[in-house]
């Protein structure tokens, strides 16, 4: 989305947002994000992406350089590298 905004309309100099298209922007992404961390800090979300993402397979195949986590033992947020984790959200 943001990059079809982007292109559309922000790189665009015959189109020019009003005010109340840039609020309703500004909404929308503070709604999304603020949605994206209250999903992502729920208890239940590591177990969730585990479970049902392909984050396991990111860990078992042989794709980069480096592990698909830092660290050992329980699998926190902040141990997740960026690849796999996007990977498995996508």
């Amino acid at each position: 989305m943001s990059a079809g905004l982007q292109n559309n309309v922000l790189e665009d100099p015959r189109r020019i947002m009003t005010e109340k298209q840039r609020k309703l922007l500004t909404e929308l992404s503070e709604t999304s994000l603020k949605a994206y961390i209250d999903f992502k800090n729920h208890p239940l979300f590591m177990s969730y992406l585990v479970e049902r993402s392909p984050l396991k397979y990111y860990a078992e195949a042989n794709i980069g350089s480096r592990p698909a986590k830092r660290g050992s033992g329980e699998l926190k947020f902040e141990d997740l590298r960026a690849i796999p984790f996007v990977g498995a959200w996508s």
